[in-house]
């Protein structure tokens, strides 16, 4: 099933809960579900941070757990106690990579923007 942003952050916040409360939540469940996905804790002058990342994860892993997001996922407890989070660049993969992204079953999709992809 393709990865839809939209519908995941939807389903993941009902109104009047905190999203960044919540995507932690789920970004804890996921690293506690899998050995490819990892978060390392740190301080950065009086803020907490909190990275979310992976390691060597098939594409079978981000789609099971709908870790898509898991790429560089920071949270930030502020000295206030105020937790903020930055969403990086949800995990895509290369053409031919996936089943999803193999070259017949894209056939007929209308093609919006072609990127470089640049490491």
């Amino acid at each position: 099933m393709p990865y839809r942003p939209r519908e995941f952050f939807k389903k993941l916040t009902p109104e009047g809960e905190s999203p960044a409360e919540n995507l932690k939540r789920f970004a804890d469940g996921v690293v506690s579900q899998s050995g490819e996905f990892f978060k390392k804790t740190f301080r950065v002058e009086n803020a907490a941070l909190e990275v979310y990342s992976y390691l060597n994860a098939p594409c079978e892993a981000f789609e099971k757990l709908n870790a898509h997001e898991l790429r560089g996922l920071t949270f930030v407890k502020t000295p206030e106690g105020e937790t903020k989070h930055f969403l990086s660049l949800h995990k895509f993969f290369n053409l031919g990579e996936c089943e999803e992204y193999k070259l017949q079953n894209l056939k007929g999709l209308k093609l919006l923007e072609v990127y470089e992809k640049l490491d």
